[in-house]
């Protein structure tokens, strides 16, 4: 257990000290209404395929490769919200329902915490997930797709060149 604690502390740290990895597009700040369906089917679709997503993006110690991100919605109090989703990548799973990562975009709504800070959160908090496939290309980003629905035509050419239809890698199928 305190081998496991190093070795999290170290592979956490590294990218700190490197330059915490902060994606490079991130998604845009878009607020949603809790009963918004279309946003809700897709983190209805995301939550259904996860489980596909971490026995084949973790490795056998639960690290998630580089370019692997999960959305996880954090509880939040005052302002115009009562929750934010934000990518955190990378991420280790501790155990089945509990996961420790880096947070991958500025919060709006979580004083005192930055791009690169260290949160925990556990599997019924995570609303999306993300895998670099490499040439720009992605799977996953359910709820992505829905923001980069609503962007203004040009906008929404520029983003979804990178995503991958279907979502899930058909090896994962089989």
């Amino acid at each position: 257990m305190i081998a496991r604690a190093l070795v999290l502390g170290l592979a956490l740290a590294l990218p700190v000290a490197a330059g915490a990895e902060v994606l490079p597009e991130p998604d845009p700040t878009v607020l949603f209404d809790a009963n918004d369906p279309e946003m809700n089917s897709a983190i209805t679709a995301a939550r259904k395929s996860l489980p596909l997503f971490l026995n084949n993006a973790l490795d056998a110690d639960g690290f998630g490769p580089r370019g692997a991100y999960v959305k996880v919605r954090f509880p939040v109090s005052g302002g115009n919200f009562d929750n934010e989703n934000i990518w955190v990548g990378p991420f280790l799973r501790l155990d089945r329902a509990d996961f420790v990562g880096l947070l991958a975009n500025q919060p709006e709504a979580m004083p005192g915490l930055n791009a690169g800070d260290q949160v925990t959160f556990d599997y019924d908090m995570i609303v999306d997930w993300n895998l670099d496939a490499g040439a720009g290309r992605f799977y996953g980003d359910y709820t992505t797709r829905v923001v980069i629905s609503r962007l203004s035509q040009s906008e929404q050419n520029h983003y979804k060149a990178r995503f991958i239809d279907p979502p899930v890698p058909t090896d994962w199928l089989r």
